[in-house]
């Protein structure tokens, strides 16, 4: 990713730093988070922030979705769905080897 045009070492900590404080900010007290709300509210007019149920849900399933899906799969689905899913997936792995063996792809 290309930060600018001047590459010293102190432009790419700087920017390297604020990447990260930029994604933790989430974390921090409220304080922080009324600083985000006006800085969203004069960026792209966004009126209110939305519920905290609506980000920690948000959240979870951004960074954790596949493993969430994947208890909840576990804990609520029977041994014969998970059997025919598990059918059906190599049966999705043929169709895509027969496109491929179909096609000509040039390089």
């Amino acid at each position: 990713m290309r930060v600018c045009c001047v590459r010293t070492y102190r432009v790419v900590a700087n920017y390297m730093l604020w990447r990260f404080v930029r994604h933790r900010i989430n974390n921090l007290d409220k304080r922080f988070e009324v600083a985000q709300d006006a800085l969203y509210r004069m960026l792209y007019g966004r009126e209110e922030t939305p519920p905290r149920k609506t980000f920690c849900v948000s959240y979870v399933n951004g960074n954790l979705g596949n493993i969430v899906g994947s208890m909840f799969v576990r804990r609520h689905f029977d041994q014969q769905s998970k059997k025919d899913v598990s059918g059906d997936k190599r049966c999705w792995w043929c169709d895509v080897n027969a496109v491929f063996a179909f096609h000509r792809w040039k390089p």
